[in-house]
């Protein structure tokens, strides 16, 4: 999958953010990784719960089919009708209380680069990320999430383009700062 964003101000960034901040570059790049796997969780769109049950409902069978198989891979057979009934409802109520599912993806990310997930998770193992390193100077972020490229792909543009332009409105503020102070002491 291939995003396109706007890597000559992402960069631009970058640069700009290590040299007012005094930071190294593997510094600023496991930091960028690591705010822009938090705001792509926070720009990746949450299922509606009217969305789920509309889904659900869209087949008069679709939710009893579902459920039934959700069942058999428990190893549970036939249920006798109230039973069954109340396992329907239950298999909805997790589809509603999953609604956040892709969002969770970036949740290791975010981990891996040193910040803490707060959010609820869904399922384990997706996403991932690879820090940078005197030797390699690239961070990786990942979303693992079976469906994610669906809508993934949007939040991650948009987090790139929203972390490289809070790291050059922070560079910037910065270098005012100390022009600021230069100029009134001299």
């Amino acid at each position: 999958m291939k995003i396109e964003y706007n890597s000559r101000q992402f960069n631009q960034a970058l640069r700009e953010y290590s040299k007012e901040t005094g930071k190294d570059m593997v510094e600023v790049l496991n930091r960028a990784g690591k705010n822009i796997a938090f705001r792509a969780a926070q720009f990746t769109p949450a299922a509606t719960i009217g969305k789920i049950k509309a889904d659900l409902n869209r087949d008069p069978h679709l939710k009893y089919a579902l459920t039934s198989l959700a069942l058999k891979k428990k190893g549970i057979g036939i249920l006798p009708s109230p039973q069954f009934r109340k396992a329907v409802d239950q298999f909805v109520a997790r589809r509603v209380a999953s609604r956040a599912f892709l969002r969770s993806g970036w949740a290791n990310a975010v981990e891996l680069l040193g910040g803490s997930w707060r959010g609820r998770r869904v399922g384990k193992g997706h996403g991932w990320a690879t820090k940078a390193n005197v030797f390699r100077y690239i961070t990786e972020i990942a979303n693992t999430v079976p469906g994610i490229e669906k809508v993934g792909t949007a939040a991650l543009k948009k987090a790139i383009d929203f972390v490289s332009e809070d790291m050059l409105d922070y560079a910037n503020s910065l270098m005012v700062k100390r022009a600021r102070e230069h100029s009134a002491g001299g």
